[in-house]
Protein backbone atom coordinates (compact mmCIF):
# COMPACT_ATOMS: atom_id res chain seq x y z
CA UNK A 1 0.00 0.00 0.00
CA UNK A 2 1.01 3.74 -0.47
CA UNK A 3 -0.37 5.85 2.12
CA UNK A 4 2.53 6.70 4.02
CA UNK A 5 4.29 9.35 3.15
CA UNK A 6 7.38 10.43 4.98
CA UNK A 7 7.06 13.73 4.54
CA UNK A 8 7.61 14.41 8.37
CA UNK A 9 9.49 12.90 11.24
CA UNK A 10 8.27 11.39 14.25
CA UNK A 11 5.33 10.27 12.44
CA UNK A 12 6.05 6.51 12.82
CA UNK A 13 4.93 4.27 16.05
CA UNK A 14 4.31 1.13 17.30
CA UNK A 15 1.76 0.81 19.27
CA UNK A 16 2.92 -1.05 22.11
CA UNK A 17 1.34 -4.01 23.55
CA UNK A 18 -0.37 -5.20 19.61
CA UNK A 19 1.04 -5.98 16.37
CA UNK A 20 -0.65 -2.70 14.50
CA UNK A 21 2.01 0.19 13.84
CA UNK A 22 0.38 4.11 13.68
CA UNK A 23 1.45 6.49 10.85
CA UNK A 24 0.13 9.42 9.04
CA UNK A 25 -1.16 9.75 5.54
CA UNK A 26 -2.08 13.49 5.22
CA UNK A 27 -5.01 13.71 7.20
CA UNK A 28 -5.52 10.74 7.81
CA UNK A 29 -3.69 8.49 10.56
CA UNK A 30 -3.39 4.37 10.09
CA UNK A 31 -4.17 1.83 11.74
CA UNK A 32 -2.27 -1.19 10.46
CA UNK A 33 -1.76 -4.38 11.60
CA UNK A 34 1.84 -6.04 10.46
CA UNK A 35 0.60 -9.64 11.43
CA UNK A 36 -1.18 -12.60 10.35
CA UNK A 37 -3.81 -13.89 11.73
CA UNK A 38 -7.88 -13.88 13.06
CA UNK A 39 -7.17 -10.82 15.96
CA UNK A 40 -4.64 -9.09 17.08
CA UNK A 41 -4.32 -9.60 21.56
CA UNK A 42 -5.87 -6.34 23.45
CA UNK A 43 -2.94 -3.99 24.75
CA UNK A 44 -3.50 -4.79 28.35
CA UNK A 45 -5.99 -7.23 30.47
CA UNK A 46 -9.30 -5.76 30.24
CA UNK A 47 -9.62 -4.20 27.25
CA UNK A 48 -10.87 -5.64 24.08
CA UNK A 49 -9.12 -7.61 21.53
CA UNK A 50 -9.20 -5.71 18.11
CA UNK A 51 -10.22 -6.95 15.01
CA UNK A 52 -8.62 -8.71 12.35
CA UNK A 53 -8.72 -5.50 9.71
CA UNK A 54 -5.16 -4.68 8.49
CA UNK A 55 -5.68 -1.44 8.45
CA UNK A 56 -7.90 0.88 10.33
CA UNK A 57 -8.14 4.62 9.96
CA UNK A 58 -8.77 8.03 12.44
CA UNK A 59 -10.37 10.42 10.61
CA UNK A 60 -11.18 14.30 11.64
CA UNK A 61 -7.76 16.21 11.01
CA UNK A 62 -8.17 18.85 8.72
CA UNK A 63 -4.65 19.60 7.91
CA UNK A 64 -1.56 17.34 7.46
CA UNK A 65 -0.53 15.39 10.66
CA UNK A 66 2.81 15.97 11.77
CA UNK A 67 3.64 14.06 14.94
CA UNK A 68 2.43 10.63 16.60
CA UNK A 69 2.80 9.47 20.28
CA UNK A 70 1.38 6.51 21.50
CA UNK A 71 0.85 5.65 25.68
CA UNK A 72 3.19 3.25 27.05
CA UNK A 73 -0.10 0.81 27.84
CA UNK A 74 -0.44 0.87 23.70
CA UNK A 75 -4.39 2.15 24.60
CA UNK A 76 -3.72 6.18 23.68
CA UNK A 77 -2.98 7.62 20.97
CA UNK A 78 -2.01 11.38 20.42
CA UNK A 79 -1.81 12.83 16.72
CA UNK A 80 -0.98 16.66 16.13
CA UNK A 81 -1.73 18.78 13.43
CA UNK A 82 0.47 21.21 11.20
CA UNK A 83 -0.86 24.66 10.28
CA UNK A 84 -2.80 27.41 11.85
CA UNK A 85 -4.93 25.19 13.64
CA UNK A 86 -2.95 24.07 16.21
CA UNK A 87 -4.85 20.77 17.80
CA UNK A 88 -3.70 17.97 19.31
CA UNK A 89 -6.19 14.86 19.29
CA UNK A 90 -6.11 11.96 21.68
CA UNK A 91 -7.71 8.90 20.47
CA UNK A 92 -8.72 5.36 21.78
CA UNK A 93 -6.96 2.97 19.89
CA UNK A 94 -9.33 0.08 20.28
CA UNK A 95 -12.08 1.87 19.17
CA UNK A 96 -10.98 4.55 17.10
CA UNK A 97 -12.67 7.13 19.01
CA UNK A 98 -11.74 10.51 19.22
CA UNK A 99 -11.50 10.95 23.24
CA UNK A 100 -9.79 14.89 23.25
CA UNK A 101 -9.52 17.65 21.33
CA UNK A 102 -6.37 19.84 22.89
CA UNK A 103 -5.52 23.16 21.63
CA UNK A 104 -3.19 25.57 23.75
CA UNK A 105 -1.14 26.93 21.06
CA UNK A 106 -1.67 29.55 18.48
CA UNK A 107 -0.16 27.33 15.19
CA UNK A 108 2.79 25.43 13.92
CA UNK A 109 2.36 22.72 16.31
CA UNK A 110 5.77 20.45 15.60
CA UNK A 111 6.42 17.16 18.25
CA UNK A 112 3.67 15.57 20.67
CA UNK A 113 4.75 12.88 23.53
CA UNK A 114 3.16 11.19 26.15
CA UNK A 115 4.39 11.01 29.56
CA UNK A 116 5.57 6.99 30.30
CA UNK A 117 2.91 6.41 33.28
CA UNK A 118 0.44 8.23 30.99
CA UNK A 119 -0.69 10.60 32.96
CA UNK A 120 0.38 14.09 30.97
CA UNK A 121 0.33 14.85 27.09
CA UNK A 122 2.95 18.03 26.20
CA UNK A 123 2.96 19.25 22.48
CA UNK A 124 5.78 22.39 21.46
CA UNK A 125 4.28 24.68 19.06
CA UNK A 126 4.11 28.31 18.39
CA UNK A 127 2.06 31.12 21.05
CA UNK A 128 0.33 34.29 19.57
CA UNK A 129 3.77 36.50 19.22
CA UNK A 130 5.38 33.37 16.79
CA UNK A 131 7.49 32.08 20.40
CA UNK A 132 7.65 28.57 21.00
CA UNK A 133 6.08 27.40 23.73
CA UNK A 134 5.37 23.90 25.18
CA UNK A 135 1.88 23.32 26.60
CA UNK A 136 1.51 20.61 28.82
CA UNK A 137 -1.77 18.66 29.91
CA UNK A 138 -3.19 16.41 33.03
CA UNK A 139 -4.76 13.30 31.40
CA UNK A 140 -4.91 11.16 34.37
CA UNK A 141 -8.53 11.58 34.35
CA UNK A 142 -9.53 11.35 30.44
CA UNK A 143 -11.16 7.96 30.79
CA UNK A 144 -13.04 9.38 34.16
CA UNK A 145 -17.06 9.92 33.80
CA UNK A 146 -16.44 13.67 32.76
CA UNK A 147 -13.67 12.50 30.58
CA UNK A 148 -11.88 15.85 32.11
CA UNK A 149 -8.77 16.97 30.44
CA UNK A 150 -6.77 19.89 32.28
CA UNK A 151 -3.99 22.37 31.12
CA UNK A 152 -1.46 22.41 33.02
CA UNK A 153 1.21 25.08 31.71
CA UNK A 154 1.75 27.34 28.80
CA UNK A 155 5.98 27.62 28.61
CA UNK A 156 7.13 29.99 26.30
CA UNK A 157 10.75 29.44 25.30
CA UNK A 158 13.55 31.28 23.40
CA UNK A 159 15.12 27.93 23.45
CA UNK A 160 14.46 26.36 19.91
CA UNK A 161 13.23 22.97 19.91
CA UNK A 162 13.19 20.36 17.25
CA UNK A 163 12.12 17.61 19.02
CA UNK A 164 10.82 17.04 22.62
CA UNK A 165 10.43 13.41 24.97
CA UNK A 166 9.41 12.72 28.22
CA UNK A 167 12.04 11.75 30.56
CA UNK A 168 12.48 7.54 30.60
CA UNK A 169 14.36 8.17 33.92
CA UNK A 170 12.37 10.67 36.16
CA UNK A 171 8.88 11.41 36.78
CA UNK A 172 7.78 14.89 35.73
CA UNK A 173 10.45 15.27 33.86
CA UNK A 174 11.01 16.05 29.91
CA UNK A 175 13.57 16.76 27.80
CA UNK A 176 13.89 18.92 24.58
CA UNK A 177 16.55 19.73 21.42
CA UNK A 178 16.49 21.85 19.16
CA UNK A 179 19.53 24.32 17.36
CA UNK A 180 22.54 24.64 19.85
CA UNK A 181 19.95 23.63 22.94
CA UNK A 182 19.32 20.27 24.58
CA UNK A 183 17.59 21.33 28.16
CA UNK A 184 15.66 19.70 30.64
CA UNK A 185 12.64 20.50 32.02
CA UNK A 186 11.03 19.74 35.61
CA UNK A 187 7.16 20.46 36.38
CA UNK A 188 7.46 21.97 39.59
CA UNK A 189 3.84 24.04 40.85
CA UNK A 190 2.44 23.74 37.91
CA UNK A 191 5.35 26.04 36.36
CA UNK A 192 7.62 23.90 33.80
CA UNK A 193 11.72 24.98 35.21
CA UNK A 194 14.29 23.91 32.80
CA UNK A 195 18.28 23.67 33.15
CA UNK A 196 20.50 23.77 30.00
CA UNK A 197 22.78 20.98 28.88
CA UNK A 198 26.56 21.92 29.05
CA UNK A 199 27.67 21.21 25.49
CA UNK A 200 30.96 21.15 26.03
CA UNK A 201 32.66 17.73 26.16
CA UNK A 202 34.76 16.67 28.99
CA UNK A 203 36.74 14.04 27.87
CA UNK A 204 36.97 16.01 24.41
CA UNK A 205 36.03 12.58 22.92
CA UNK A 206 35.24 13.07 19.04
CA UNK A 207 35.27 9.98 16.48
CA UNK A 208 34.87 10.50 13.26
CA UNK A 209 34.08 8.10 10.11
CA UNK A 210 33.19 11.23 7.65
CA UNK A 211 36.45 13.32 7.75
CA UNK A 212 35.00 16.18 7.95
CA UNK A 213 34.96 18.48 10.75
CA UNK A 214 33.59 17.48 14.10
CA UNK A 215 30.15 18.68 15.16
CA UNK A 216 31.60 19.37 18.51
CA UNK A 217 32.51 22.66 17.04
CA UNK A 218 28.99 23.39 16.48
CA UNK A 219 26.63 25.29 15.51
CA UNK A 220 24.47 22.27 16.04
CA UNK A 221 20.68 21.44 15.35
CA UNK A 222 19.76 18.61 17.25
CA UNK A 223 17.53 16.14 15.31
CA UNK A 224 15.93 13.07 17.74
CA UNK A 225 16.17 12.55 21.87
CA UNK A 226 16.96 8.70 22.45
CA UNK A 227 17.43 7.13 26.39
CA UNK A 228 19.34 4.37 27.36
CA UNK A 229 19.04 2.22 30.72
CA UNK A 230 22.54 1.64 30.86
CA UNK A 231 21.85 -2.09 31.04
CA UNK A 232 25.45 -3.96 30.46
CA UNK A 233 27.18 -0.61 29.61
CA UNK A 234 26.37 1.59 32.50
CA UNK A 235 25.59 1.19 36.30
CA UNK A 236 22.36 1.57 36.66
CA UNK A 237 23.03 5.27 37.96
CA UNK A 238 24.74 6.48 35.10
CA UNK A 239 22.01 7.68 33.20
CA UNK A 240 22.80 8.25 29.67
CA UNK A 241 21.09 9.89 26.47
CA UNK A 242 21.84 10.14 23.16
CA UNK A 243 20.79 13.44 20.56
CA UNK A 244 21.68 13.39 17.21
CA UNK A 245 22.49 16.06 14.93
CA UNK A 246 21.70 17.58 11.50
CA UNK A 247 25.76 17.35 10.75
CA UNK A 248 25.63 13.71 11.26
CA UNK A 249 26.49 13.43 14.64
CA UNK A 250 25.33 11.88 18.44
CA UNK A 251 26.22 13.92 21.60
CA UNK A 252 26.43 11.30 24.40
CA UNK A 253 25.01 13.13 27.66
CA UNK A 254 25.36 12.27 31.23
CA UNK A 255 21.17 12.97 32.30
CA UNK A 256 22.46 13.03 36.11
CA UNK A 257 25.25 16.10 35.58
CA UNK A 258 23.26 17.43 32.65
CA UNK A 259 26.58 18.03 31.17
CA UNK A 260 28.18 16.79 27.53
CA UNK A 261 30.49 13.42 27.83
CA UNK A 262 31.12 12.81 24.08
CA UNK A 263 30.51 13.58 20.45
CA UNK A 264 30.55 10.84 17.84
CA UNK A 265 30.57 11.80 13.85
CA UNK A 266 28.52 8.83 12.83
CA UNK A 267 27.08 9.86 9.09
CA UNK A 268 27.98 11.99 6.42
CA UNK A 269 24.87 13.87 6.70
CA UNK A 270 22.31 14.42 9.10
CA UNK A 271 20.87 11.93 11.13
CA UNK A 272 16.89 11.93 11.33
CA UNK A 273 15.88 9.21 14.18
CA UNK A 274 18.13 7.46 16.42
CA UNK A 275 16.91 4.51 18.29
CA UNK A 276 18.75 2.91 21.46
CA UNK A 277 18.15 -0.95 22.45
CA UNK A 278 20.37 -3.62 23.68
CA UNK A 279 23.48 -1.85 23.86
CA UNK A 280 23.23 -0.40 20.16
CA UNK A 281 22.62 2.72 18.56
CA UNK A 282 20.48 2.15 15.59
CA UNK A 283 20.82 5.60 13.27
CA UNK A 284 19.29 6.67 9.83
CA UNK A 285 19.92 9.72 8.05
CA UNK A 286 19.89 12.02 4.97
CA UNK A 287 22.46 9.94 3.14
CA UNK A 288 20.21 6.78 2.71
CA UNK A 289 21.81 4.93 5.68
CA UNK A 290 20.68 2.86 8.23
CA UNK A 291 23.60 1.98 10.88
CA UNK A 292 23.86 -0.28 13.48
CA UNK A 293 26.44 0.86 16.45
CA UNK A 294 27.73 -0.42 19.80
CA UNK A 295 27.35 2.37 21.82
CA UNK A 296 31.23 2.59 22.33
CA UNK A 297 30.42 3.80 18.85
CA UNK A 298 34.17 2.54 17.62
CA UNK A 299 32.92 1.48 13.84
CA UNK A 300 29.43 0.26 12.82
CA UNK A 301 28.49 -3.11 13.19
CA UNK A 302 26.47 -3.21 9.59
CA UNK A 303 25.07 -0.74 7.43
CA UNK A 304 22.02 -1.24 5.08
CA UNK A 305 22.18 1.59 2.24
CA UNK A 306 19.54 -0.48 -0.55
CA UNK A 307 16.21 0.36 0.54
CA UNK A 308 15.64 3.53 0.38
CA UNK A 309 15.54 5.63 -2.46
CA UNK A 310 15.58 9.13 -0.44
CA UNK A 311 16.51 9.90 3.60
CA UNK A 312 15.56 7.63 6.43
CA UNK A 313 13.41 9.67 8.58
CA UNK A 314 11.57 6.71 10.69
CA UNK A 315 13.10 4.35 12.90
CA UNK A 316 10.88 1.65 15.57
CA UNK A 317 11.58 -1.43 16.48
CA UNK A 318 8.62 -3.71 17.63
CA UNK A 319 7.50 -4.58 21.38
CA UNK A 320 9.48 -8.35 21.28
CA UNK A 321 12.36 -6.35 19.62
CA UNK A 322 12.89 -8.58 16.92
CA UNK A 323 11.79 -6.29 13.67
CA UNK A 324 13.11 -3.10 12.85
CA UNK A 325 10.82 -0.73 10.88
CA UNK A 326 12.06 2.01 8.75
CA UNK A 327 10.21 4.73 7.05
CA UNK A 328 11.34 6.94 4.18
CA UNK A 329 10.97 10.25 2.78
CA UNK A 330 10.28 7.95 -0.65
CA UNK A 331 7.22 7.05 1.31
CA UNK A 332 8.52 3.46 1.88
CA UNK A 333 8.08 1.23 4.72
CA UNK A 334 10.78 -1.37 5.63
CA UNK A 335 10.79 -4.43 7.90
CA UNK A 336 14.02 -5.71 8.82
CA UNK A 337 14.53 -9.64 11.10
CA UNK A 338 16.91 -8.57 13.75
CA UNK A 339 17.78 -11.70 14.83
CA UNK A 340 19.23 -12.10 10.86
CA UNK A 341 21.64 -9.19 10.93
CA UNK A 342 18.98 -7.04 10.34
CA UNK A 343 17.97 -8.18 6.81
CA UNK A 344 15.23 -6.56 4.64
CA UNK A 345 11.94 -9.09 4.67
CA UNK A 346 8.78 -6.86 3.69
CA UNK A 347 8.17 -3.92 1.71
CA UNK A 348 4.67 -1.98 3.74
CA UNK A 349 4.68 0.79 1.27
CA UNK A 350 6.90 1.76 -1.81
CA UNK A 351 5.86 5.34 -2.82
CA UNK A 352 7.87 7.93 -3.61
CA UNK A 353 8.02 11.87 -1.87
CA UNK A 354 7.95 13.68 -5.60
CA UNK A 355 4.28 14.34 -5.38
CA UNK A 356 1.45 15.46 -2.44
CA UNK A 357 0.04 12.65 -0.79
CA UNK A 358 -3.43 12.33 -0.10
CA UNK A 359 -5.86 10.22 0.81
CA UNK A 360 -9.90 9.18 0.69
CA UNK A 361 -11.66 6.55 2.78
CA UNK A 362 -15.30 5.54 1.29
CA UNK A 363 -18.29 6.40 3.73
CA UNK A 364 -18.88 2.60 4.53
CA UNK A 365 -14.60 1.99 5.04
CA UNK A 366 -14.89 -0.58 1.78
CA UNK A 367 -12.23 1.36 0.26
CA UNK A 368 -8.66 3.45 0.68
CA UNK A 369 -7.87 5.30 -1.86
CA UNK A 370 -4.18 6.77 -2.19
CA UNK A 371 -1.53 8.35 -5.30
CA UNK A 372 1.65 6.57 -6.39
CA UNK A 373 3.62 8.63 -9.34
CA UNK A 374 6.44 6.37 -10.85
CA UNK A 375 9.17 8.27 -11.16
CA UNK A 376 10.75 6.76 -14.38
CA UNK A 377 7.79 7.06 -16.46
CA UNK A 378 6.25 9.58 -15.21
CA UNK A 379 2.72 8.27 -14.51
CA UNK A 380 0.51 9.61 -11.82
CA UNK A 381 -1.74 6.61 -10.22
CA UNK A 382 -4.97 6.45 -8.70
CA UNK A 383 -4.21 3.28 -5.94
CA UNK A 384 -7.81 1.90 -5.02
CA UNK A 385 -7.58 -0.86 -2.00
CA UNK A 386 -10.08 -3.08 -0.22
CA UNK A 387 -10.44 -1.68 3.28
CA UNK A 388 -10.45 -4.54 5.20
CA UNK A 389 -7.86 -6.57 3.84
CA UNK A 390 -5.81 -3.91 1.63
CA UNK A 391 -5.61 -6.13 -1.41
CA UNK A 392 -5.69 -3.94 -4.38
CA UNK A 393 -8.41 -3.41 -5.97
CA UNK A 394 -8.01 -1.25 -8.63
CA UNK A 395 -5.18 1.09 -10.63
CA UNK A 396 -6.13 4.35 -12.31
CA UNK A 397 -3.76 5.14 -14.62
CA UNK A 398 -4.07 9.02 -15.20
CA UNK A 399 -2.19 11.82 -17.29
CA UNK A 400 -2.38 14.61 -14.22
CA UNK A 401 0.97 15.32 -12.81
CA UNK A 402 -0.27 15.77 -9.44
CA UNK A 403 -3.45 15.11 -7.34
CA UNK A 404 -4.05 16.88 -4.28
CA UNK A 405 -7.85 15.90 -3.33
CA UNK A 406 -9.56 12.76 -3.37
CA UNK A 407 -12.87 11.95 -2.58
CA UNK A 408 -15.82 8.87 -3.07
CA UNK A 409 -19.41 9.79 -3.58
CA UNK A 410 -21.64 8.71 -0.85
CA UNK A 411 -22.71 5.51 -3.16
CA UNK A 412 -18.57 4.24 -3.20
CA UNK A 413 -19.53 4.09 -6.94
CA UNK A 414 -17.04 7.01 -8.28
CA UNK A 415 -13.96 8.27 -7.25
CA UNK A 416 -13.56 12.44 -7.89
CA UNK A 417 -9.83 13.84 -8.07
CA UNK A 418 -8.71 16.87 -7.85
CA UNK A 419 -5.40 18.20 -9.93
CA UNK A 420 -2.50 20.94 -8.97
CA UNK A 421 -4.18 22.51 -12.34
CA UNK A 422 -7.41 23.25 -10.46
CA UNK A 423 -9.21 20.26 -12.35
CA UNK A 424 -11.79 17.65 -11.48
CA UNK A 425 -12.11 14.36 -12.51
CA UNK A 426 -14.66 11.97 -12.27
CA UNK A 427 -13.73 8.29 -12.07
CA UNK A 428 -16.45 5.43 -12.26
CA UNK A 429 -15.22 2.51 -10.07
CA UNK A 430 -16.62 -0.30 -11.82
CA UNK A 431 -14.25 -0.06 -14.78
CA UNK A 432 -11.77 2.89 -13.78
CA UNK A 433 -13.29 4.96 -16.55
CA UNK A 434 -12.98 8.44 -16.72
CA UNK A 435 -17.00 10.15 -16.96
CA UNK A 436 -16.48 13.42 -16.28
CA UNK A 437 -13.55 16.66 -16.69
CA UNK A 438 -14.29 19.85 -14.99
CA UNK A 439 -11.17 22.33 -16.19
CA UNK A 440 -10.58 25.50 -14.11
CA UNK A 441 -13.06 25.24 -10.98
CA UNK A 442 -11.49 28.40 -9.67
CA UNK A 443 -9.28 31.33 -10.40
CA UNK A 444 -6.94 30.69 -7.94
CA UNK A 445 -6.04 27.20 -5.88
CA UNK A 446 -8.48 25.08 -4.19
CA UNK A 447 -8.46 24.31 -0.25
CA UNK A 448 -11.04 22.09 0.23
CA UNK A 449 -13.53 19.82 -1.78
CA UNK A 450 -16.52 17.71 -0.33
CA UNK A 451 -19.84 16.37 -1.89
CA UNK A 452 -23.20 16.69 -1.16
CA UNK A 453 -25.23 13.68 0.95
CA UNK A 454 -26.79 12.73 -2.45
CA UNK A 455 -23.17 12.92 -4.98
CA UNK A 456 -24.90 14.76 -7.30
CA UNK A 457 -22.42 17.80 -6.87
CA UNK A 458 -18.81 18.44 -5.52
CA UNK A 459 -18.42 21.33 -3.28
CA UNK A 460 -15.07 23.55 -3.96
CA UNK A 461 -13.41 25.88 -1.92
CA UNK A 462 -10.23 28.13 -3.71
CA UNK A 463 -8.53 31.03 -2.47
CA UNK A 464 -10.31 33.36 -4.73
CA UNK A 465 -12.72 33.57 -1.94
CA UNK A 466 -15.40 31.47 -3.95
CA UNK A 467 -17.36 28.27 -3.24
CA UNK A 468 -18.29 26.83 -6.29
CA UNK A 469 -20.82 23.62 -6.81
CA UNK A 470 -19.44 21.36 -9.90
CA UNK A 471 -22.07 18.98 -10.88
CA UNK A 472 -22.70 16.13 -14.09
CA UNK A 473 -22.77 19.47 -16.61
CA UNK A 474 -19.92 21.14 -15.06
CA UNK A 475 -19.70 24.51 -13.02
CA UNK A 476 -23.60 24.92 -11.88
CA UNK A 477 -23.21 27.73 -9.50
CA UNK A 478 -20.68 30.18 -7.65
CA UNK A 479 -21.23 32.26 -4.40
CA UNK A 480 -18.92 34.09 -2.41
Amino acid sequence: MNAYSGEFVRNLVWIPGSDEIAFAAASVVVLMSVSEGPAVPAASPGAEERPSARQRHLLGHTAYVCALAASSNGQLLASAQEGKEAIVRLWDVGSCACLSILNANGSGLSCVDISPDMRAVAAVGLDAHGRQSIALWNIAELRGPQGKVELVTRHATEYNIKVLRFSAYQEDHLMTAGRDSIRIYRLKNGQLRGTSVRLVPREKRVTSYTGGVSAALGPNIFTDIAFEAGVGVYGVDAFKVYVSTASGAVFQVDYTTRSLDAVFQLHSAAINCLLIADGLAITGGDDRLLRAWPLDFRDFLLEEQQQHRAAVVELVFSPLGDRLYSGGADGALVVYDVQRLYAPTQYLSAGVRDIKVCVAVSSNGMYFASLNRDPYRGVTSILVFHGDTLEPYMRIETDAAAYIRLAFSPDCKELWALTAGRRLDRYELTDGYLVQQVHEVSSMDVTAMTLDPTGRYVLTAGNDGLLRLVGNGGISAACI
